[in-house]
């Protein structure tokens, strides 16, 4: 299972604070590359909650794709970004 950060499921919440409930950022591949867009859960996504709201979907395909991988925060120039990365982090920022 994708294992996501706490400082990712804030991240996650923030994108989200200007949308309705019922929308949720859902991980999807483009161009051989993982995007993130938002979205509606669908049958048979698995959904990440955080404070009460369904912050992230993953079809099952995505889902599987996605299972040894950790969902982090980067601070950048640009502001803070969602990244994948292969192995969890050290720390459970």
């Amino acid at each position: 299972m994708l294992r996501i950060t706490n400082t990712a499921y804030t991240r996650l919440s923030e994108l989200l604070s200007n949308h309705p409930t019922d929308v949720a950022m859902r991980i999807v591949r483009r161009a051989g590359r993982s995007k993130l867009k938002r979205g509606s859960q669908q049958p048979g996504d698995e959904a990440f909650q955080h404070a009460g709201r369904t912050v992230l979907l993953l079809d099952q395909k995505a889902a599987k794709r996605l299972a040894r991988k950790t969902l982090v925060v980067n601070d950048t120039d640009g502001g803070p970004k969602l990244r994948l990365c292969r192995i969890a982090p050290n720390s459970s920022s």
